[in-house]
């Protein structure tokens, strides 16, 4: 994954991503302390000018916060289609200089599918995989500027929810390589059909080919 980031990845557009991302993050961890100055400080001292001026940062803040996100979503989805359109090409080029012993259905699922997957991988690695961990430590140290006895709930829940994702990754992860061989399986039952379709004809074996084709279906349909 680093290998394939080092090569197709432009620096200053994912450094932008992540930029923007640290302000989004700032954002939305500043605006409930906006609120909460607004409650405390506004409401509770009947103070109207207080409580429009901490209206308009609030309301500049969650400008900020959507500029910065819809920065963050362009510049990772950039970046991410520019890598699966660069892996494309390099791995067609390759493919055009293989021997054809070396054709092979899974080729087509390379290409195509993996391919996709790559893309929405860095995507979602410059977008939500690296916000969890900042809004995180974000929230751990505003907790604990707020009121250090709020850190037990952080201590109690993150334990908790380690476990959960351990567990989930776990469960899914031999599903998720079960189901991308069960794509190549759908690829290749789909190029046996379409090369050999006047042999399937000839000796009219269309529903055999039409069951095998719907097992292998539902099959990759039940593990997604």
């Amino acid at each position: 994954m680093l290998t394939i980031g080092r090569r197709y990845l432009n620096f200053w557009p994912v450094f932008w991503a992540l930029f923007l991302l640290v302000i989004q993050v700032v954002t939305n961890l500043w605006l409930p302390t906006i609120t909460a100055d607004i409650i405390n400080k506004g409401i509770g001292q009947s103070d109207m000018k207080y409580i429009w001026f901490m209206g308009l940062i609030m309301l500049i803040v969650a400008l900020a916060s959507w500029i910065s996100a819809i920065g963050n979503v362009y510049f990772a989805s950039k970046q991410s289609q520019g890598l699966g359109m660069k892996l494309r090409r390099d791995l067609f080029n390759k493919v055009l200089f293989m021997d054809e012993r070396n054709f092979h259905a899974t080729l087509i699922t390379r290409t195509t599918n993996d391919v996709t997957q790559l893309q929405n991988v860095f995507q979602t690695m410059l977008r939500m995989m690296l916000m969890a961990p900042m809004m995180l430590i974000g929230s751990i140290f505003m907790a604990w500027k707020l009121s250090h006895d709020l850190m037990l709930v952080f201590l109690i829940s993150l334990p908790i929810l380690t476990l959960a994702v351990v567990i989930n990754i776990a469960i899914a992860m031999p599903r998720f390589r079960s189901m991308q061989t069960k794509v190549d399986k759908i690829n290749l039952i789909f190029q046996q059909g379409l090369t050999g379709v006047r042999v399937i004809r000839a000796f009219r074996r269309d529903q055999y080919e039409i069951d095998k084709f719907d097992e292998a279906n539902r099959d990759l349909t039940h593990t997604s």
